[in-house]
């Protein structure tokens, strides 16, 4: 129910209804806060949530059992990071007989105060599809389908930042100054190969035979093999066969030295995904076909491939002039 409170010379009102999270706002008088209050009550009263006998389970048991599930998955860390957090939220402890799209809307606006659309969205959309698996899969009833008329936040808009030569020179200057050697030669491969970070890392001396690299330890989970360019294989031979790893290197060690370099190189705006990103357009732009690019990048949806794909219109031009 509603209670006010006076602090520094204004009126704190606070409505709380099971089910809900706790609304708070704060008003110069009094008068206003009580009819806040009292429309508020009105409102989250009035949406229908039944009681039922079902069962005791709330939405983070729903989280966990699909976290239990997925074991097999490459980015259950992720995941479980995701869910965490969530589960720990006001929406994680509702009890799904009384979960309507009216809480999981109200938690959507929540967090776009907090973090982007696009962040925003990746949480519906997973709250949405382990509802799905809940009622079609584990037979968890669902009586308020929660899962229709959600607010569904766009999408991240694609990176388009391309790598401009000035900037791939100033970053390998400053990259071959650094005291870990692997720093400039990592670099040089994820610009060559299109290869994540984790892939590159997770690369075994075994894994490289007759120009090629088998990749094993992919995001999707299936294993795949692509071609080394001369400048990759070039980065292989120039290195030390004294360990199991092509790249003994940390991913914390990795990502604070790659700070370090765009911060000497000055260079704004950069991640090194976008390596990949980078890698990806270039093959394209030499000439690659579609079917050739996805099977070196990994791709299985063509969408999620042209999203890494951003062409250099002057490339195209030359191109263009050279067949017609």
């Amino acid at each position: 129910m509603g209670s006010l409170r006076k602090r520094n010379g204004k009126w704190n009102a606070q409505v709380r209804i099971s089910g809900w999270r706790c609304f708070s706002k704060t008003f110069s008088k009094k008068t206003d806060a009580e009819d806040w209050c009292k429309s508020m009550e009105v409102k989250l009263q009035s949406i229908p949530m039944p009681e039922t006998k079902q069962k005791d389970i709330r939405l983070k048991d729903l989280f966990q059992r699909y976290l239990d599930e997925i074991g097999h998955l490459k980015s259950k860390h992720i995941l479980q990071y995701k869910l965490g957090m969530m589960s720990r939220l006001w929406l994680g402890g509702i009890k799904v007989d009384k979960l309507t799209r009216y809480q999981i809307n109200q938690y959507t606006k929540d967090r776009l105060k907090e973090v982007k659309q696009g962040t925003a969205r990746s949480e519906v959309m997973l709250v949405k599809h382990i509802l799905k698996m809940a009622k079609s899969y584990w037979g968890v009833p669902l009586p308020n389908n929660p899962s229709a008329g959600l607010i569904i936040p766009k999408p991240h808009k694609p990176r388009k930042r391309r790598i401009a030569k000035e900037e791939f020179h100033a970053i390998m200057k400053v990259a071959c100054s650094q005291k870990n050697k692997y720093i400039p030669a990592i670099i040089e491969f994820a610009f060559e190969t299109g290869m994540r970070r984790s892939e590159i890392l997770q690369l075994e001396w075994k894994d490289i035979q007759n120009g090629l690299a088998c990749l094993k330890d992919t995001k999707n989970g299936d294993e795949r093999i692509i071609p080394l360019t001369k400048k990759a294989n070039g980065v292989l031979s120039m290195i030390n066969k004294t360990d199991r790893k092509v790249f003994p290197v940390s991913p914390e060690c990795l990502k604070s030295a790659w700070r370090r370099v765009l911060d000497k190189a000055n260079v704004k705006d950069l991640r090194f995904h976008d390596l990949r990103h980078e890698a990806i357009s270039s093959f394209f732009e030499k000439g690659l076909s579609v079917p050739e690019v996805a099977l070196i990048s990994g791709h299985k949806d063509l969408r999620q491939l042209f999203q890494y794909t951003h062409l250099n219109p002057e490339m195209l031009m030359i191109k263009h002039r050279k067949i017609f």
